[in-house]
């Protein structure tokens, strides 16, 4: 059986599972911010499970002093643009801070 032949439903859950079993922290959002998924690598590293993130803007786990980074980051996405490790800082479910490398793909 090849990719080719499953349909999309299938295809959207292999895509799910691939997803939630990762080992990578792993966020899918909307151009606007909208957090549309959250594995369970994302839920260790943050602190915040699924039910609690998902529908929220990715504000809330962006520090202030970085705030401006998310608007280049989308502008560059818009653009067709992929961001490969990226060093930045993020902002856990308890309010500390921590030391990320940020990928992002269209």
């Amino acid at each position: 059986m090849s990719f080719n032949s499953i349909d999309n439903a299938e295809r959207f859950a292999l895509f799910e599972s691939l997803i939630n079993f990762s080992n990578d922290a792993i966020i899918t959002k909307t151009l606007d911010g909208a957090i549309t998924s959250w594995n369970k690598s994302v839920e260790e590293l943050f602190g915040y499970t699924s039910e609690e993130i998902v529908g929220k803007n990715v504000s809330v786990i962006i520090p202030a002093d970085r705030v401006s980074e998310e608007s280049e980051i989308i502008g560059k996405i818009k653009a067709g643009e992929n961001i490969r490790h990226c060093q930045t800082v993020r902002l856990r479910k308890d309010g500390s801070k921590i030391d990320i490398s940020l990928t992002v793909s269209p």
